[in-house]
């Protein structure tokens, strides 16, 4: 419906010269190249690697208890509970995440109990640690006016 008001898209708006839209229909226009919108593919592959390493975290977590999961579950886990906690409204999925994880981690073959601590440590390694690795660096870099 909101189409029809876009020129390029009705015929009847073509000559109508607005700002707006032609600035739309420039950035329509970079859907039609993807090397402008997956540059030597780093978007898709950044984020398969993202995946690929949190799963290995993940994989080094459950180790680390004692217990032995196919890294391919362990992809299949993170990808799911990233997908849940990102769509339901919670502030960095905190409670969802360690739930999906420890649920995961449970249909995978690990008992509930270790699952459930296996979650809440890779939780603390992935997401509640690095703020405060990156605050000693922000404090370290602006001592040194590179910020």
């Amino acid at each position: 419906m909101g189409a029809r008001h876009v020129p390029g898209f009705n015929p009847a708006l073509n000559g109508f010269n607005n700002p707006f839209a032609t600035g739309f229909n420039n950035r329509l226009g970079g859907l039609n190249h993807p090397n402008l919108l997956f540059p030597n593919g780093s978007l898709t592959g950044g984020n398969l690697l993202s995946q690929v390493l949190f799963a290995v975290t993940l994989g080094a977590c459950v180790r680390a208890f004692g217990y032995d999961v196919p890294l391919s579950s362990l992809i299949l886990i993170n990808t799911v509970v990233g997908l849940f906690a990102g769509l339901l409204p919670v502030p960095g999925g905190i409670g969802v995440s360690e739930a999906g994880l420890a649920l995961g981690l449970t249909r995978a073959g690990v008992p509930s109990d270790t699952a459930f601590a296996i979650a809440l440590t890779a939780r603390f390694c992935t997401f509640y640690l690095p703020p405060i690795w990156g605050f000693a660096s922000y404090k370290w870099l602006a001592s040194r006016r590179y910020l």
